[in-house]
């Protein structure tokens, strides 16, 4: 029932993110709302990773928020008010074994956000960090559109892999993301019960690393098992 636009950004390129922004605010008077949503990721071993593995996900993760966050801030204190929200993971804030380039920028993300809701208060301008659980999204399998695997199995074993921790309907994700923006939260965790390992996680981080090691040993075995055992996947 809304009106919308739409724009190809890449946000890797700075000035590309500024003229966009640029040119909402042109159009419409105001920036409200940014939401730095882009993401991408290389699924596998540390070891396997190639320095541009490395480099193409920090650009995107990374870096894509701080231009998002170069182009609307300083326009959101002008204004004398807006709101950021970032989207960074529960791998912000979790070990992420198998996708470590991954949960290194999501850490970041959540990091930045942090510490730029204080600064931000005093303009009248909010920040919100996102930190989605598992989300059924292309990105579950081979990474998405965009996404890197170095994991050769078959793409039911890396369904298979995510099942067990619930993935939400992003529709229904956004939803309550959505509810709990507008009510100017900081830290914003969907699926609800990744509540309880955020707490056991502040709790006891050893405690949060052993449940960890313990899935990552346990589907190390099951990937390579399934390797060894089906074709390559597409």
């Amino acid at each position: 029932g809304a009106g919308a636009e739409a724009a190809a950004l890449d946000v890797r390129d700075a000035g590309a993110f500024d003229a966009a922004v640029a040119a909402a605010m042109e159009r419409h008077g105001r920036l409200d709302y940014l939401f730095n949503n882009a993401g991408t990721g290389v699924g596998g071993e540390a070891k396997d990773y190639t320095l541009d593995d490395w480099r193409y996900v920090v650009e995107v993760n990374l870096m894509g928020v701080i231009h998002g966050v170069q182009a609307a801030y300083p326009r959101m204190i002008r204004q004398g008010f807006g709101h950021l929200v970032n989207v960074a993971s529960v791998a912000g804030w979790l070990p992420s074994p198998f996708t470590t380039v991954y949960g290194t920028t999501k850490h970041a993300v959540v990091g930045l956000s942090r510490s730029l809701g204080l600064e931000a208060r005093p303009h009248g301008v909010r920040v919100s960090v996102v930190c989605p659980g598992v989300i059924r999204t292309p990105i579950l399998v081979g990474g998405g559109r965009h996404g890197r695997v170095k994991l050769d199995v078959p793409v039911e074993s890396q369904r298979a892999y995510w099942e067990p921790l619930r993935p939400m309907d992003p529709d229904l994700f956004a939803a309550k993301v959505l509810a709990r923006v507008a009510r100017g939260q900081a830290m914003i965790i969907e699926p609800a019960w990744w509540r309880l390992m955020w707490w056991l996680n502040g709790l006891s981080p050893g405690l949060a690393d052993w449940i960890a090691y313990r899935r990552y040993v346990r589907t190390k075995a099951e990937l390579e098992a399934a390797a060894r055992g089906a074709p390559r996947s597409q």
